[in-house]
């Protein structure tokens, strides 16, 4: 497939956040080339697709890996990796067929057992909910792209549709991603490069290369802006004063940054009591994390627990200073919140043996509206209850309403927002974030 049909299939849902309808109507004259810098306070130690809480997936996801099928504002749903929509074929079942002569960025070829594989490897990592409903899944015998469902089409077409259903190669490795997207991905210890994937499934990127960084705190990425060493600021113009020129983007949000409580935790434990918390949180103290709208708050919260230890990701700068901010709000003597730091992998192992504890993280929607951010909060909450949240998800309209039915609090919004050049067009995503391949550069 060329560039310009990767494009043309989102011509309806992509927009540049600067003077974007022109990037629509003028898609064969988008220019190809250039280069782009940035640093995120975010860990790039991996980027996995079917991992609810990975930073990494939640920024640079759908830059590296398509999913099979994917919601249409016109149609409800298109094929992407798929020939057409799952249906069913008398005698059969429930089938999906996969296009033939896929290959990933590093050319591995797919087949119906990369399917089978990502969709098991999904289910264990957060997507149960989304991807039990599916049944079993198998390869058909004789026919080696041919993949078939349990789930009658219409479950099946929206549960491949979920970015957590996105489709990697057998043996897939995090710290190497590897999938069909715009860009393949070059990793070493703080950095990653986005390469333009020539073979992608739905065409490469306009861009020839992304370089992002590891940023140690928040105003890195916004020193190195206001210098002119970098294309884009993140959450802002410059750190001590607007860089010339540069225009705000506001692109929308990529996940939920939430607080969670584990283990015998008292009274906090309670459904309800972690978010009932972080709505009283002062709006003012928070404004330098950039959480998108929040509740004015109260000046007089506090902390009236047993002292607890606080763990945030050791690379992921954001989460470390809304652990900071948390504690500096919430401590008072003989009350303690102590701010620890840990890899996200050891976080988890402690969530999961239930220490007593609060921790930090991003949880990505596992679909559009409330109803994928419901099962991604509620997966998240308890991960051994995935059945009785696809069955019955916690119910709200928005994520902080969502919340007062669990254990966790949610502080607010990853949101892709910061300062650019206006040679530089950042495109809209259709799920309402960005679409990295479709960002270009002008023309000097």
């Amino acid at each position: 497939m060329t560039m310009l049909l990767r494009r043309s299939l989102v011509v309806g849902a992509v927009a540049c956040a600067l003077g974007g309808s022109s990037v629509a109507r003028a898609l064969g004259r988008t220019p190809s080339g250039g280069r782009l810098s940035f640093a995120v306070p975010w860990s790039l130690a991996s980027i996995d697709p079917h991992d609810l809480t990975s930073a990494g997936a939640a920024l640079f996801g759908a830059a590296l890996f398509d999913t099979l099928v994917v919601p249409d504002a016109r149609l409800g749903f298109r094929p992407t990796l798929a020939e057409a929509l799952p249906a069913t074929e008398p005698g059969v079942g429930t089938v999906l067929r996969l296009r033939p002569g896929l290959r990933t960025g590093s050319g591995k070829l797919l087949t119906g057992r990369d399917v089978v594989a990502s969709i098991k490897r999904a289910r264990a990592l957060g997507g149960a909910a989304v991807l039990d409903p599916l049944g079993d899944v198998s390869v058909h015998p004789k026919e080696p792209l041919t993949i078939l469902l349990k789930a009658n089409p219409a479950i099946a077409t929206r549960a491949l549709a979920s970015p957590l259903a996105a489709l990697v190669p057998l043996g897939f490795d995090p710290t190497r991603p590897d999938g069909t997207g715009a860009f393949t991905a070059t990793r070493t210890a703080g950095s990653l490069v986005l390469t333009r994937n020539t073979t992608a499934a739905m065409g490469p990127a306009f861009l020839d290369e992304i370089a992002v960084q590891e940023a140690g705190d928040l105003q890195e990425s916004l020193r190195d802006f206001e210098a002119g060493r970098h294309d884009l600021g993140w959450l802002g113009l410059g750190l001590f004063g607007s860089r010339a020129g540069a225009q705000k983007f506001e692109l929308g949000s990529a996940g939920f940054l939430v607080v969670a409580a584990s283990g015998d935790g008292g009274s906090i434990m309670k459904a309800g009591a972690l978010q009932r918390l972080v709505d009283l949180l002062p709006r003012a103290r928070l404004a330098h994390l950039g959480l998108g709208p929040v509740p004015e708050g109260s000046d007089s919260v506090s902390w009236d627990e047993a002292p607890i230890d606080l763990w945030a990701d050791s690379r992921s700068a954001h989460l470390l200073e809304m652990a900071k901010t948390l504690a500096d709000i919430l401590s008072k003597p003989g009350h303690e919140v102590r701010v620890r730091r840990g890899t996200s992998s050891e976080i988890a192992a402690k969530r999961k043996r239930g220490e007593p504890m609060l921790s930090c993280h991003v949880v990505r929607p596992t679909g559009p509206g409330a109803a994928g951010i419901a099962t991604a909060l509620g997966t998240f909450d308890d991960p051994g209850r995935a059945k009785d949240v696809a069955r019955r998800p916690p119910r709200g309209a928005s994520a902080r309403e969502i919340a007062r039915e669990l254990k966790v609090g949610v502080m607010g919004e990853l949101r892709l927002t910061g300062g650019v050049m206006p040679t530089l067009k950042l495109a809209r995503g259709p799920a309402g974030t960005w679409d990295l391949g479709a960002t270009f550069r002008k023309k000097s």
